[in-house]
């Protein structure tokens, strides 16, 4: 589902995650935005030109905690001005930092514990 700033519904996105997992978080960048939820699940969408299909989805990550054999859930996001790293939350309350390329070209972010 697309909505305006306003809350109005605007649309619905082909490759929404429906039926994968609930989505928690989201957050934008220049070309797009990404959202993050259940399973430690991370989906990179970018703005097209296709009215009726203004965003798609671009790539899709999974951040797999070590210590915990559980799927954990990505509770916020936040973006660096050079978009090149990605701070987020789990529900277990740590801070983690992801260096990706958020055009999709990486398809191994790295992850890291700050907290």
């Amino acid at each position: 589902m697309l909505c305006e700033s306003t809350g109005e519904f605007s649309s619905f996105i082909p490759s929404s995650p429906v039926n994968e997992c609930n989505i928690i978080s989201i957050s934008s960048f220049t070309r797009g935005f990404i959202v993050g939820g259940e399973d430690g699940r991370f989906f990179i969408f970018e703005k097209t030109e296709d009215l009726d299909c203004p965003f798609k989805r671009m790539t899709e990550t999974t951040y797999k905690d070590p210590n915990n054999k559980s799927d954990i859930t990505i509770t916020s996001i936040a973006i660096t001005n050079s978009e090149d790293v990605v701070y987020f939350t789990l529900e277990n309350n740590q801070l983690m930092k992801m260096s990706i390329a958020l055009d999709g070209t990486d398809e191994n972010p790295k992850y890291e514990q700050l907290i």
